[in-house]
């Protein structure tokens, strides 16, 4: 079981690694509008147009949140924040059900995921390689968290009517 921790962790430093990455497109480009180019863009498509788009901000895009308020943060942000839970599975292992805790995070990435995809699909009309990279791991995570609990349920567990007297 080792190895699908492992595996968790590493993805989820990827996913930490790319929302960062999208933060900071996205700070650039609004700091700068038209002066920066980022290194996912090129003449065929723009994940900074992506990362900028009024989709980039779910939360308000949904009103959830208000518009330009401090909890008013960007997908990369929460991405930060989900691919972080995945970072601390070597503590969060120890507790109870951290198998089903992963799994059921991973599955509300997974479907955040999908909404985003159909937007840059069929809303934007765009690709973003960073988004499609973070689709990729989002994925990887919900299959290794899957895999996990999987692996947790299949070890025997001593009951109390197995304990020694």
């Amino acid at each position: 079981m080792a190895k699908h921790g492992t595996r968790l962790s590493v993805l989820g430093v990827l996913g930490v690694a790319l929302s960062s990455y999208a933060i900071h497109v996205k700070k650039q480009k609004t700091k700068l509008q038209g002066g920066y180019t980022a290194l996912c863009d090129s003449e065929a498509f723009s994940c900074s147009q992506v990362l900028t788009s009024e989709y980039s901000s779910l939360l308000s895009h949904l009103g959830l949140v208000e518009n330009n308020s401090t909890l008013d943060v960007s997908n990369a942000h929460l991405g930060v924040l989900a691919y972080s839970l995945f970072t601390l599975y070597p503590v969060i292992r120890t507790v109870p059900y951290h198998a089903q805790f992963y799994t059921a995070v991973s599955s509300c990435m997974a479907v955040v995921m999908v909404y985003l995809a159909y937007i840059l699909v069929f809303v934007l009309r765009d690709f973003c390689m960073v988004c499609v990279a973070t689709y990729v791991i989002t994925a990887a995570l919900l299959w290794s968290s899957v895999v996990l609990l999987r692996a947790e349920r299949s070890v025997p567990r001593l009951r109390k009517s197995n304990k020694l007297e």
